[in-house]
């Protein structure tokens, strides 16, 4: 993308911001995991949350005043030193020092367009006796996907040079892929085109 994803603009707000506010809507506590430029990330988002957004946005993401204001107080930054050995590390530095969920909501970055009513469909989909709870649509997987306690401790005991894919080939879990509505969740921003595409 030639800058810093994470702080990149989405419909005047950033990324990372954009996709805290739509998982706020069905999360309780919202964990960020930082790598590289963590404390330039940290700032610019506590600065973010300092100020209220325009009533107009507020009004068009159907988001309260309240909501915003309590969001700061529902984020904790995990910072992971040795983020250069890649994104499967990162997963686990973030599980260690979380606190014990039923179910966690792993999201990337450059999802900044889901619309929030997919969270809430998502959400939906529990509860639910499998492990795995991944959106499909068009017989596609997708992202983000919710996972239960049992498989963050698969992942937290697996080898650093592990993924998801590999890890989870070698051990049955109870999969359910949802069909849902909505294409965005095979979309990922990684070059300027993408946005460009999305916002037409």
């Amino acid at each position: 993308m030639g800058t810093f994803k994470p702080l990149l603009p989405y419909q005047k707000l950033p990324f990372i911001v954009q996709v805290m506010i739509k998982t706020a809507v069905v999360s309780d506590q919202i964990y960020v995991v930082t790598g590289y430029r963590d404390d330039h990330l940290r700032k610019k988002i506590n600065f973010l949350l300092s100020k209220d957004p325009e009533h107009r946005w507020l009004e068009v993401n159907h988001f309260s005043i309240d909501t915003w204001r309590n969001l700061a107080r529902r984020i904790q930054f995990i910072h992971h030193p040795d983020f250069k050995l890649g994104m499967f590390t990162s997963l686990q530095q973030g599980l260690r020092h979380m606190k014990i969920s039923t179910w966690t909501l792993y999201h990337f970055v450059d999802q900044p367009h889901l619309p929030q009513s997919f969270y809430r469909e998502f959400l939906q989909q529990l509860p639910s006796e499998k492990q795995w709870i991944q959106p499909r649509y068009n017989n596609k997987k997708g992202h983000p996907i919710l996972f239960h306690q049992s498989i963050a401790d698969i992942i937290l005991t697996a080898d650093i040079n592990e993924n998801l894919n590999t890890l989870f080939k070698k051990m049955p879990i109870k999969k359910k892929l949802w069909d849902c509505l909505y294409p965005q969740v095979l979309q990922d921003f990684d070059t300027p085109s993408e946005m460009l595409q999305e916002e037409i």
